[in-house]
């Protein structure tokens, strides 16, 4: 399995997010977070895709393209961002912060109950 340790140089994480690591919690039923592979290989590609925005991923959803991000130095706001849209299309939600984004991945956890 690889590291997940938010130790990136593109980008200081918040300690909530580094705690969640340290206690285990990195699957969140269809969101998970990303190893730090997967997260410099996906900063690398939204610059590419969104090149006006500085986004720094941390989670995916792993029934389709949304994952969350922060962006610039402004490390509360969580972004949902559907990667692989049209510039312009991508943003989906703004959440206050992980709380915030904790309930939401429980709600889309329901949802995907629901739906199957």
């Amino acid at each position: 399995m690889s590291l997940i340790t938010f130790e990136h140089s593109f980008f200081s994480y918040p300690q909530q997010l580094k705690d969640l690591v340290s206690e285990g919690n990195v699957d969140f039923g269809i969101w998970y977070l990303m190893n730090d592979e997967q997260t410099s290989r996906r900063f690398e590609g939204l610059q590419i895709r969104y090149p006006e925005r500085k986004l720094y991923p941390f989670a995916r959803r792993d029934d389709n393209d949304d994952i969350a991000c922060f962006e610039d130095a402004d490390n509360n706001i969580v972004h949902i961002i559907h990667d692989f849209a049209d510039s312009g299309w991508e943003q989906k939600e703004g959440l206050s912060n992980i709380d915030a984004w904790l309930e939401y991945i429980e709600e889309c956890n329901l949802q995907d109950e629901i739906d199957n």
